[in-house]
């Protein structure tokens, strides 16, 4: 038997079941069919987790305009209930639509992706060559079709084809939206998210609340916007966001995942595939990324980075706020957090950390294992795919990929060169001045965070640790396969401080070190080098005074 094509990027269910391996999630068709007439239904999951997939699945299965007896025979749609659920089968006129590239640099432009959007559904269903409709019905479809409608007109445009299908069919509409949020994000980058959210929320509302041509309605995306911005008033809104304990439609299960990997012949690790793959708590269930699996095998099993290759993936321009990029720095350095996480979330508040942290989540860079303090979750870097993915993240947006000067940063670190070490984070000050409030003290401290994150991926970074007498500012203790840590104490002074106190700062710093004994974890930690920093800072002058120790690290 021919081994059956891996489904990468495949977003069409008859392709998919043609010629390729389909992990069967089909249950999802019957809680639709288990709902009433006019459900909406909104199911978030991070790109690159089967939402197309899956709403293609339900075109093919609802739509009239197919014959769908054959694809579906051997899922297990057909077999609950003993195929009960095929009576729904073929039924519904299907409005399929996706926002994926309703990404606009203004209002206008989004407009006019909008109409020609609509300007397709219209046409598709031949609607002006139905004699049934008014001329009033007419004249709006023509304008529809022509692109010559007005925004306010536009807004409408989603209720009135429910209705226009309806009256065509004598059949209510089964409606399937794609990537519903990617208006309001891309609105959100370009400084227009009020305009847009204004008209999202008249042409959703208006197809989804009270609308008597509508059977049942699914929209899938990244976030779950404020019910306040979009879904204002609609009480028959079902939301799915993997957060709940119930089936799993979209992510690759642990079982899902070893049976799609032996399938096509791998008999590697699993505990391998999982820390670089899975590591996702979705549906109360330990979950793999479908796409850097999928990734994965295509590549004959070799372990690379496949979900950062996704470039709609990059969050880290919506972290402005210092508590937002030492969120990042922290998980980055392998820490874990406790946050009430925010669902819906308020994309007007995306700087601040409770907010920027929940679109991390719904994003797909963070693990949200459930708590005991409800609404919290225990966040965490799921898998080294998404921690390449953020440090690449990262170092777009804080390091401006100066990887010249990050790598002879890293260099200064680990040899202590105390001078070389000031000139260039003089050097990254200056280039990190529109991310880090410079007037704050404890700015300091996050962008050497920050920095220290990307330059030490294996290492674990602490700051304000409880060690010795004191608590230390900064340590970085070293992987297991280094010998080095590094103890860093900051000191903050007016802009006016002259350089000798700034220097004597730097030692007083440095001092502070030895005699609250700082050097205590890495002692403890069994390294045989340990770097110590006494670092000044006043605006953007930096002063640092350095000492190594060599220790016998069998002593």
């Amino acid at each position: 038997m021919n081994t059956k094509m891996i489904p990468l990027g495949v977003e069409n269910f008859q392709d998919v079941i043609e010629s390729s391996y389909y992990i069967d999630k089909t249950q999802l068709i019957a809680s639709l069919c288990n709902t009433p007439m006019g459900t909406a239904f909104l199911f978030t999951r991070p790109r690159r987790f089967g939402k197309s997939l899956a709403l293609s699945t339900m075109e093919y299965f609802f739509s009239d305009e197919y014959s769908s007896k054959a694809l579906f025979s051997d899922l297990s749609i057909a077999k609950l209930h003993n195929g009960e659920y095929l009576e729904e089968m073929n039924r519904y006129p299907v409005i399929h639509l996706n926002f994926k590239d309703i990404q606009a640099p203004t209002f206008e432009r989004m407009i006019e992706s909008m109409a020609s959007l609509m300007c397709d559904a219209f046409a598709h269903f031949r609607l002006e060559e139905e004699d049934s409709f008014s001329e009033i019905e007419k004249g709006y479809i023509a304008k529809v079709t022509q692109k010559s409608c007005s925004a306010e007109e536009l807004s409408l445009s989603l209720k009135k084809l429910c209705d226009f299908l309806n009256k065509k069919k004598s059949q209510r509409v089964i409606l399937l939206i794609d990537e519903y949020d990617a208006p309001v994000l891309s609105a959100l980058e370009n400084g227009y998210e009020p305009e847009a959210t204004s008209f999202v929320k008249v042409f959703l509302g208006s197809a989804l609340k009270g609308n008597n041509s509508l059977a049942k309605a699914v929209l899938s995306g990244v976030l779950q916007i404020a019910k306040a911005s979009i879904f204002s008033g609609l009480n028959n809104l079902i939301v799915d966001n993997g957060f709940t304990e119930q089936e799993e439609y979209f992510a690759f299960t642990e079982e899902e995942t070893k049976q799609l990997l032996e399938y096509y012949g791998f008999h590697g690790d699993m505990d391998e595939v999982r820390r670089h793959y899975g590591g996702y708590q979705l549906s109360e269930q330990e979950c793999y990324c479908p796409w850097s699996v999928l990734s994965f095998v295509r590549s004959g099993f070799r372990y690379g980075h496949y979900w950062g290759a996704t470039s709609a993936n990059r969050v880290l321009h919506y972290a402005q706020s210092d508590a937002a990029i030492n969120a990042v720095s922290k998980l980055l350095s392998g820490e874990s957090m406790y946050v009430n996480i925010e669902d819906p979330v308020t994309v007007r508040g995306l700087d601040e950390q409770p907010s920027f942290l929940s679109l991390l989540l719904h994003s797909g860079y963070l693990r949200g294992e459930s708590s005991l303090i409800s609404g919290t979750r225990r966040l965490s870097i799921p898998n080294e795919d998404v921690r390449s993915a953020l440090k690449e993240d990262v170092l777009q947006t804080y390091g401006h990929n100066q990887f010249d000067l990050l790598n002879a940063l890293r260099s200064s670190f680990l040899e202590g060169k105390s001078k070389e070490l000031e000139n260039l984070l003089h050097e990254y000050v200056l280039s990190a001045l529109s991310y880090f409030d410079f007037g704050q003290e404890r700015s300091y401290q996050i962008m050497v965070m920050t920095l220290t994150s990307l330059l030490f991926d294996d290492a674990t970074i602490r700051t304000e640790e409880n060690v010795g007498e004191g608590r230390c500012d900064l340590s970085i203790i070293g992987g297991k396969q280094s010998d080095f840590a590094i103890i860093m104490e900051f000191k903050y002074c007016g802009l006016k401080t002259r350089n000798d106190n700034l220097r004597a700062l730097a030692k007083e710093a440095l001092k502070q070190i030895y005699d609250k004994d700082y050097l205590e974890s890495a002692r403890k930690a069994g390294k045989s080098q340990i770097i110590c920093f006494g670092a000044a800072f006043a605006g953007k002058r930096v002063a640092l005074e350095s000492k190594i120790e060599e220790l016998n690290p069998c002593k």
